[in-house]
């Protein structure tokens, strides 16, 4: 099932990637932590989710929001972070990060970027509270 805080949106990567980045953002506390990642340019080249933040319908909701827009897009679930592990485990010759295109490692750098720029652990925003605007002491509310 879906996570319910889930927001989903383009990310604007052009001075890193000619792909075309989605990310996965929920709601924490009154913040956007990213949870996932999908980098696309005729195929999906990359999904990544959070190793915390593995929930069931992330990447897919994901795929979906790009499939919306290029209908026309290719996907193979043993090209994928997530899907690469998975297809190992079933016996699945998965290419390695060397061996993809030059196109693909574009994708996989660009995702360790934004995701080191981006990426909080969810569990150290749990004690946290969103910043508020302090009132001066003494003054009423309007």
């Amino acid at each position: 099932m879906l996570v319910r805080r889930l927001v989903t949106g383009e990310v604007d990567a052009r001075d890193l990637t000619a792909c075309r980045l989605l990310a996965a953002f929920e709601r924490r506390r009154g913040a956007l932590v990213p949870v996932a990642f999908l980098a696309f340019d005729g195929d999906v080249e990359l999904v990544h989710t959070a190793p915390t933040h593995r929930r069931r319908g992330v990447a897919s909701a994901l795929l979906a929001r790009a499939l919306e827009a290029v209908p026309s897009l290719g996907y193979s679930a043993d090209h994928t972070a997530d899907g690469a592990a998975w297809g190992r485990a079933r016996g699945l010759q998965v290419p390695a990060a060397e061996t993809l295109t030059d196109d693909a490692e574009v994708a996989w750098a660009a995702a360790s970027v934004y995701l080191y720029l981006t990426h909080t652990d969810p569990e150290e925003l749990l004690g946290l509270r969103p910043l508020r605007r302090r009132r001066p002491r003494g003054r009423a509310r309007t």
